[in-house]
C-alpha cells in the first residue's frame, strides 16, 4: 500500500554552487580529530574480558509502552545485559515492577507494528528479569553509555519507509542523548547502513554499530532503549511522545548533509533550480526531458541544494485512495514549512488510455475498482500507469510556482 512513496515529486529549489570537499578542510579535520578522540573515550568507558557475575540490589527503572498504534518501546535503566545471538536482554533486579504480572516482554523494534507484512521481516527481542544470580549472564563488555536497539528489516530499502519507519523514529528516540549512545541493529542490512551512514554518525558519536544478531558476547549497559518512537502520522514526530519536531528533523538533515541555503532568493539575477524526480519502473514521467526544457525556457535552472516548494504529480484514478497522497506528502511538507502544490493528471495524460477504452470502469468508476481490493486497485493505477504530462497545462503550474517563489 505504501508504494505511494514513489509518487512523482518535483521540488523547486534555489541553488548556490559550492566547492565539493576534495581536500581536508579545517572543519573536516576537526570533526575527524573529535571522532578519534571520542573513539578513544569510548574504549576507556568499555571494559573488556569476562567479568565476575555479580548481583546488586540496585534501582531499576523500566517503562514499556505497547499501546502505541505504530511502535513498541521499552526504556530500561539499571543493570541491563544483552545476549545478542540469542535475542535476549536480561535485567538484573530483585524489584517488583508496576506490571506485576509480567516477568518478560517480547518486542519487535520497528515502527510499523500495524503492518503484518513489515513485521514478518523483523526479529523479536526478548526482555526478561533475572531475580537471582543464577539467571544472570556474566558480562563480557561493560559500557558506561546508553544503547538503542532497532531493526533495519521491515520495509527498509524503500525511500518512504526508510524515513517514516526508521530515520525519523531513530532521530526522535536518539537525539536526546546528544550523540552519547551506541546503536545495536538487528536484521542488519549493510546497504541501508551505508546509504544513511552520515545520518547514523550524526546521531551517534561512536563508529561502532553492533550487529545484534551476531554478537556472541554479553554486553552490559546502564540503559537500553529497545524499539523506536513511531508516529501515528506519516513522516512526522508525535508531539505527545517527544519534545522534538519534524521541523527539527529537517534542520538536522540540513546540517548532516551540509545544506547551507535556507531560503529561496531569486534576486540579483539568480535562477531558481528545478529537480525532476521520476520513478525508474512504474509511474514513470515519460516526457521528463521536454518538461525540463520548458522549465529552462521559463527561467529555472537544473540543480538542487534546498527544497522549498513541492509539486506532486498525482496519478489518475486514485479516487477514494487519494488521502494517502495527502497523508504521505502534502501534510509532511506543510509541517516542514515547505510550500506544496498538488497536480492531478487527466486521463489523457495517463498511459492507461493505451490499455483500456474510455468507457471502461478504470476511467468511469475508479471507486468501484477500489472496492475490489487493494491488490486489484494498485495493479492498475500504480503498477500499470505511467504519466505523459500535458506541457501546455503544466506550463501554467510552473508559472504559478514562479509567482509564489517571487511573492
Amino acid at each position: 500500500m505504501w508504494a505511494f512513496a514513489g509518487f512523482l515529486i518535483i521540488s523547486v529549489i534555489i541553488f548556490t554552487v559550492s566547492k565539493p570537499y576534495l581536500g581536508d578542510s579545517p572543519d573536516l579535520s576537526l570533526q575527524l580529530s573529535l571522532r578519534v578522540g571520542l573513539n578513544m573515550l569510548m574504549s576507556t568507558n568499555e571494559t573488556f574480558g569476562p567479568q565476575k557475575s555479580y548481583f546488586k540490589v540496585k534501582e531499576v527503572k523500566l517503562s514499556c509502552n505497547s499501546t502505541h498504534p505504530r511502535s513498541e518501546v521499552c526504556d530500561i535503566k539499571g543493570d541491563v545485559r544483552i545476549q545478542g545471538k540469542s535475542s535476549n536482554i536480561v535485567i538484573a533486579s530483585t524489584e517488583v515492577f508496576e506490571d506485576k504480572d509480567n516477568d518478560s516482554w517480547s518486542i519487535k523494534p520497528y515502527a510499523r507494528k500495524e503492518s503484518r507484512a513489515a513485521m514478518e521481516q523483523v526479529s523479536s527481542i526478548s526482555i526478561k528479569k533475572a531475580q537471582n544470580k543464577e539467571g544472570l549472564p556474566d558480562c563480557s563488555r561493560n559500557y558506561s553509555i546508553p544503547a538503542i536497539v532497532f531493526s533495519t528489516g521491515g520495509f527498509s530499502g524503500n525511500y518512504f519507509h526508510d524515513f517514516t519507519d526508521l530515520l525519523i523514529p531513530l532521530y526522535s528516540t536518539s537525539i536526546q542523548f546528544n550523540g552519547q549512545v551506541i546503536f545495536l541493529i538487528t536484521d542488519k542490512h549493510s546497504i541501508w547502513i551505508n546509504k544513511y551512514k552520515q545520518v547514523l554518525q550524526k546521531l551517534s558519536r561512536y563508529d561502532q554499530l553492533i550487529d545484534f544478531d551476531k554478537e556472541n558476547e554479553v554486553l552490559c549497559f546502564p540503559r537500553i532503549v529497545v524499539g523506536l518512537k513511531g508516529s501515528i502520522k506519516e513522516l512526522a514526530i508525535d508531539s505527545s511522545q517527544s519534545s522534538y519536531s519534524i521541523k527539527g528533523f529537517r534542520e538536522f538533515l540540513r546540517n548532516t548533509y551540509s545544506l547551507k541555503r535556507e531560503f529561496v532568493n531569486i534576486t540579483q539575477g539568480k535562477r531558481p533550480r528545478l529537480l525532476i524526480i521520476s520513478r525508474s519502473k512504474t509511474r514513470k514521467l515519460l516526457n521528463a526531458g521536454e518538461l525540463a526544457g520548458m522549465a529552462e525556457s521559463l527561467g529555472f535552472d537544473a540543480a538542487i541544494k534546498e527544497t522549498v516548494m513541492i509539486i506532486q504529480i498525482i496519478p489518475f484514478g486514485l479516487g477514494p485512495m487519494e488521502w494517502i497522497s495527502r497523508t504521505d506528502f502534502e501534510v509532511p511538507a506543510k509541517e516542514m514549512n515547505l510550500r506544496y502544490l498538488g497536480c492531478r493528471i487527466s486521463p489523457n495524460e495517463s498511459s492507461l488510455v493505451h490499455q483500456y477504452p474510455y468507457i471502461h470502469e478504470v476511467f468511469k468508476a475508479p471507486g468501484a475498482i477500489s472496492k475490489k481490493g487493494w491488490n486489484h486497485f494498485s495493479s492498475i493505477y500504480l503498477e500499470k500507469q505511467d504519466v505523459q504530462v500535458d506541457l501546455s497545462r503544466f506550463r501554467k503550474v510552473l508559472l504559478n510556482t514562479l509567482e509564489l517563489l517571487q511573492s
